[in-house]
């Protein structure tokens, strides 16, 4: 009866002539008699049949959970003298509102104070009537299997029937399938990269962004190229001072003077001649102009470091210390990985170069590592979300950002005792939450700023004055060369 007859839909009947209070004495009968869909004839004459039929519910102990369902005799047979059929359904709505211990994750002190009155929970508890009481493993872990055969964390606690479900969000694992039950999935999450979000900086570079690319290469190909056109045209006139002005670079460095805005003299009366060059001269005027208003549009806006987008961005880096969680379902993939990126982080942690870190120390660990800019967390989705929205309540800014690669997507599920009737009971909750769009709300409204620092932009304008490192080109000893060297060469 411990293996193969028991699941969620056996139904048993005991029949005894002992009374029902003996018969509950025995634990492990009054746990296969409330648990599952069990009747209890008690026979008070086997002889004449005469005798009670009796239920018991579960989660209630056995004096408060006994329910007379009808009685035997021989002049009536069965006579039912409750409004309960045999076999009554205890699941879907427990009939009296028994106390279930719920073992959960650690977090943090102000969300595990609050843990019952999580609208998820609370949606379970309405539904199915009854009430929250919370457990949590000492070890704050999720569970492993110890040398011994024994588990450790919340799985220990499920194995142990010291909490009867669990709603922490489960990675989908064999060894944990052999010992508990899962329920349907609750969601699918992917693991991101959470970083130090930099401070606002103007790009020490940002002089060339007013025009593109192509457009400071036609620039540069036409104080190549015009210099030997306007010597071809001006060849042979006669109204030509001095054959040597006519030189390449005499025209070049005309046009150079042309496009700084400097005074120009023309030694020539040719008429192609001063064609080409007041074409120059107005498209100088057009480029000068729109570079001025461009750049001081571009010196308006601040960039926001946001450095590690991918593991690669990370891996690329070996100054940058990753943090994981403690003997996660990530964890184990990257360390059987063969090849690929996930060989490389786990050759990171053979060069000490990840920290592993418990559930509840995430939070601390944002505060002194993360902040200091050289460590990443690792973690899933909700996890980041529940994170950065703790932060930003505390701090009232975002200081923290999301990577945009999702890695290791994956079903989490919630947890029940090995064979335990209430896990059908908590799918069907789990499927008409998901399929009504309230899980998402739940989830939306049971973190506080949730989606305050989702999508944080890259770049923002200010109207600050600038600084010297945002014109260091003009200022600095490289400027001076540059102007040195231009002086010598007019």
């Amino acid at each position: 009866m411990k293996k193969s007859l028991l699941t969620p839909y056996t139904k048993i009947i005991f029949i005894t002539h002992l009374p029902p209070n003996d018969l509950t004495d025995n634990e492990y009968l009054h746990h296969l008699s409330s648990t599952f869909d069990a009747l209890i004839i008690s026979l008070a004459d086997p002889r004449t049949i005469s005798g009670r039929i009796y239920t018991y519910l579960p989660y209630i102990s056995p004096d408060e959970g006994r329910i007379l369902l009808a009685t035997l005799s021989p002049a009536y047979g069965m006579k039912l003298v409750s409004t309960l059929q045999p076999f009554p359904d205890k699941y879907t709505k427990f009939l009296k509102t028994p106390t279930i211990k719920i073992a959960t994750e650690m977090i943090d002190e102000r969300q595990n104070k609050q843990f019952c009155n999580r609208r998820l929970i609370k949606y379970f508890e309405q539904g199915m009537n009854f009430k929250c009481a919370g457990v949590q493993a000492e070890d704050n872990l999720y569970g492993t299997k110890n040398s011994d055969g024994s588990w450790s964390g919340i799985i220990g606690l499920l194995v142990r029937k010291e909490a009867d479900f669990s709603a922490a969000s489960f990675a989908y694992m064999p060894s944990r399938a052999d010992v508990v039950d899962y329920t349907i999935p609750l969601l699918v999450q992917y693991s991101i990269i959470i970083g130090k979000l930099g401070q606002p900086e103007l790009d020490p570079w940002s002089f060339h962004l007013p025009l593109d690319i192509y457009v400071w290469l036609s620039i540069a190909v036409t104080l190549l190229v015009f210099p030997g056109f306007l010597s071809f045209l001006s060849y042979g006139s006669s109204r030509l001072k001095t054959a040597a002005r006519s030189s390449w670079s005499n025209n070049f460095f005309q046009l150079i003077r042309i496009l700084m805005q400097q005074d120009i003299f023309i030694l020539t009366e040719s008429l192609p001649v001063r064609v080409v060059m007041g074409a120059w001269m107005l498209m100088a005027l057009v480029l000068i102009r729109s570079y001025a208003s461009n750049l001081m549009s571009v010196l308006a806006v601040r960039y926001i470091h946001q450095p590690y987008q991918s593991l690669s961005n990370v891996l690329e880096n070996p100054d940058v210390t990753m943090i994981w969680q403690t003997n996660s379902s990530r964890v184990q993939y990257f360390r059987a990985a063969k090849s690929g990126i996930f060989r490389q982080v786990a050759e990171r942690e053979k060069a000490d170069g990840i920290k592993f870190l418990l559930l509840h120390q995430f939070p601390a660990a944002m505060d002194t590592l993360l902040r200091k800019g050289h460590h990443v967390l690792v973690t899933v989705e909700i996890m980041a979300r529940i994170l950065i929205g703790n932060d930003f309540t505390k701090r009232g800014r975002c200081d923290f950002y999301n990577g945009r690669e999702r890695i290791l997507p994956e079903f989490l599920f919630m947890l029940g005792q090995k064979g335990s009737p209430i896990v059908p009971q908590i799918n069907k909750r789990i499927m008409s939450s998901q399929e009504s769009g309230l899980y998402d709300q739940f989830i939306k409204y049971s973190i506080p700023n949730v989606t305050a620092c989702i999508k944080i932009p890259t770049r923002i304008t200010n109207s600050s004055s600038l600084s010297f490192s945002h014109i260091w080109l003009l200022v600095d000893g490289s400027g001076g060369v540059v102007a040195l060297l231009a002086a010598v060469g007019e």
